[in-house]
């Protein structure tokens, strides 16, 4: 019986803890990317709009059959020596044969290709943002660490100057100088939280989520990405890219527009067929209808031709905005490689900077105790050792972040996956 309250107990708990569980999970780069196009807004409305455009297109495809339409009329007439009725009921049919023949409904396939393509575009969009907060944070979070180290070592110096000037090696200046340099490490450190919860609310916001305190990150192994080799730009690559892809559609879409024109030229087909109950005491009675036309356009005031011309335009803006969105996405791939080279450069000098500062705090930690430099040498020494150790760290995460912009500008998003 106790067994079974102590189980049940521990459910009740599991139960309400679940939710603060689930929330102070520790996320990766990957699944903070996952999260953020779940709860993004603006990829719900793309794929809204995709899928009107999609309804769109069975609305014209549809159009372009023939629409039977029933009529039902009364009519009285009134003549000097009698009057009379006359009721009709027919059914009636309507077809735009230009539209049919040349398949004028294949304008709003392209358009709806065009809008799924919108919705990729819109996933990379939210990706991206979202991988350049995640780094970020991490950044801060990264440089926090290192000046936590710091403040360790200076507080372990801090209480051997303090040693050395209550036994009379040093003078109370070398204390006071420390005890200045911890607190002006600890204000350091609180900008570097402030500037992390700011950058952790917003990410928290684009997953969805209204506590960033609750938001851990999983860390990113900055120094293994920036050891891989560097990526190869394959041109062809960008014309995968949703936003090219999205143009090349619309540019189909516009192409076709020119057949919607020659479209209307083509004549309408229009047929009936019912019957007339005529109450005309003078006629033969009662009789079938059937009767067949076609309508056509005589004289419309140049309005084809400038339609024409229109449409050309059409056609020619979105060619250049097409044009323009490839060399765009050529710049920003060449330009996150271009940087992506920079930093393996500034890598390389970084790491021999680092060795030698950590060298140049070993050996000054020594020559302090035995007088051989001031507190405030050693001191200076020791933040060039930190100053080292934050800009390898952030060079590494800056290559990080570059990467996934060359990867996400040539719509490579599977390369994150295991990030």
């Amino acid at each position: 019986m106790i067994q079974r309250r102590g189980r049940r107990l521990l459910f009740v708990c599991l139960f309400l803890l679940f939710p603060t569980l689930l929330l102070s999970q520790t996320l990766s780069l990957a699944e903070c990317v996952k999260q953020a196009v779940q709860a993004s807004y603006q990829l719900r409305a793309s794929e809204f709009r995709s899928q009107s455009a999609r309804k769109d297109y069975a609305l014209k495809k549809a159009g372009n059959l023939p629409q039977f339409f029933g009529l039902l009329s009364y009519e009285r007439e009134q003549l000097t020596p009698y009057g009379f009725s006359r009721q009709w009921s027919l059914l009636q049919a309507d077809w735009a044969l230009g539209d049919f023949l040349l398949k004028t409904q294949n304008i709003a396939q392209k358009r709806a290709i065009a809008a799924g393509q919108a919705v990729e575009g819109q996933r990379l969009a939210v990706a991206r943002r979202t991988v350049l907060l995640f780094i970020e944070a991490l950044k801060q979070k990264e440089v926090n660490a290192l000046l936590k180290q710091r403040l360790h070592n200076l507080q372990l110096h801090e209480k051997i100057t303090r040693a050395l000037w209550q036994s009379g090696s040093k003078n109370e200046l070398d204390v006071l100088q420390t005890e200045a340099e911890i607190l002006e490490l600890k204000e350091e450190m609180e900008k570097t939280l402030s500037r992390r919860r700011l950058l952790l609310n917003e990410l928290a916001l684009i997953i969805g989520r209204s506590a960033a305190d609750s938001l851990r990150q999983l860390p990113l192994n900055s120094a293994q990405i920036a050891n891989t080799p560097l990526p190869v730009f394959d041109e062809e690559r960008l014309k995968n890219h949703p936003l090219w892809r999205m143009l090349q559609f619309k540019v189909e879409a516009a192409r076709l527009t020119q057949k919607a024109v020659r479209a209307s030229q083509l004549p309408r087909l229009q047929v009936s067929f019912g019957f007339v109950q005529d109450g005309d005491p003078t006629g033969d009675g009662n009789y079938w209808l059937a009767s067949a036309g076609i309508r056509f356009p005589l004289f419309q005031w140049n309005r084809s031709q400038i339609a024409r011309q229109k449409r050309q335009m059409v056609f020619k803006t979105i060619r250049s905005e097409q044009s323009a969105a490839l060399r765009q996405l050529r710049i920003e791939a060449q330009r996150a490689l271009t940087e992506l080279k920079k930093l393996k450069r500034i890598l390389q000098l970084q790491q021999q900077r680092v060795k030698k500062t950590e060298q140049m705090v070993q050996m000054a930690r020594t020559q302090y105790k035995a007088g051989l430099i001031t507190n405030l040498e050693f001191l200076t020494i020791q933040e060039q050792f930190t100053a080292s150790q934050i800009a390898l760290r952030n060079t590494q995460l800056d290559y990080a972040a570059q990467l996934a912009q060359f990867y996400l500008v040539t719509n490579q998003p599977e390369k994150l996956q295991a990030w």
